[in-house]
């Protein structure tokens, strides 16, 4: 059984990953905002039976300059399939990865916390990564448990008139961008993804019901915006943005607590805050404030090209768009 690599996934993978998990970071329509978003190079992997698809993972090729690139896949991703043949297919996956034909420079595999499977490969490296999210599964509001700073925050938030709502133009996703932006530079972290990214996230999923754009007014003015996909069971928040003239308000306490009321609304089982640094307690501590739980699990890489490697981590602390 050979890898077989689909540069351009449809309604047979979709099929085939709708069989195993509901997550909307591992169909074909999460692979198109990659495309367009980050100019990345589709390589979903498989393994057939008889025809059909029983094993395979999403991946995209990034190329910078003489660097060669290889996720499975942003932000979650990983084997999905038969269990019996996982090794096997980790296996062809890494000969693939090292093979002459494509040899990427370094891969990345970020599995999700329930649904896909990482490889046990000592050539891979481990690196813990945190995941917070809040369980809603069969809950009402009153039953989460937030803490007084967020309490204090919502009722902020309703004597000062904050008004929270649901945009799907293209004026309010600029906006949105603006806001992300501000709020890394602020932050004094990286701008990881760039206009485009949101252009991608817009036409791909806003327009077909995948993803809302949520943000919040005060005086007219939009002063915090956070990007909610849907898989079938959760909401994943992506590219939160914060004016900062206005953090007194304390909009993305509101914003949060409101996503919490539409993801009971429908009936989903929880909301992702996403991937953390374990090191960065504070985000963390922020994020657990809602009622959240964090859970550790790994990611893996692979190293083909030591001193790649170690050039593309430098890289990443002084050009902020390569920070992946």
């Amino acid at each position: 059984m050979k890898i077989e690599v689909i540069d351009n996934p449809g309604e047979e993978w979709d099929g085939f990953v709708a069989k195993y998990t509901g997550n909307i970071f591992f169909r074909s329509i999460w692979g198109r905002v990659l495309a367009d978003g980050l100019e990345a190079k589709l390589s979903y992997c498989c393994f057939r039976e008889n025809g059909e698809i029983v094993g395979g993972a999403p991946g995209i090729i990034l190329n910078y300059c003489c660097l060669k690139l290889y996720y499975s896949s942003l932000h979650y991703g990983g084997y999905l399939g038969e269990k019996r043949y996982v090794s096997r297919f980790y296996t062809e996956l890494l000969a693939y990865l090292k093979g002459h034909e494509l040899k990427v420079d370094i891969a990345y595999i970020l599995p999700p916390l329930h649904d896909a499977v990482g490889p046990d490969n000592g050539e891979m490296k481990r690196e813990k990564t945190a995941i917070t999210y809040v369980d809603i599964e069969s809950k009402i509001l009153s039953e989460l448990v937030f803490n007084s700073g967020v309490k204090q925050s919502l009722r902020r938030a309703e004597k000062l008139g904050l008004q929270f709502k649901i945009c799907d133009d293209k004026e309010s996703m600029d906006k949105a961008f603006s806001l992300y932006v501000e709020a890394m530079k602020r932050n004094k972290a990286m701008v990881k993804y760039p206009l485009k990214w949101f252009d991608a996230i817009h036409s791909s999923l806003i327009e077909k019901g995948f993803a809302d754009l949520f943000m919040v007014f005060y005086e007219n003015n939009a002063i915090a915006s956070v990007i909610a996909l849907y898989s079938d069971d959760g909401i994943h928040l992506l590219n939160a943005g914060t004016s900062t003239g206005s953090l007194h308000l304390r909009a993305s306490d509101f914003i949060q607590h409101e996503i919490i009321k539409i993801g009971i609304a429908k009936q989903k089982k929880y909301i992702d805050f996403m991937h953390s640094s374990p090191d960065d307690t504070k985000l963390i501590q922020w994020k657990e404030k809602f009622g959240s739980r964090t859970e550790y699990t790994d990611n893996f890489t692979l190293v083909n090209s030591r001193y790649k490697y170690m050039c593309w981590n430098a890289a990443k602390k002084i050009y902020p768009i390569f920070s992946r």
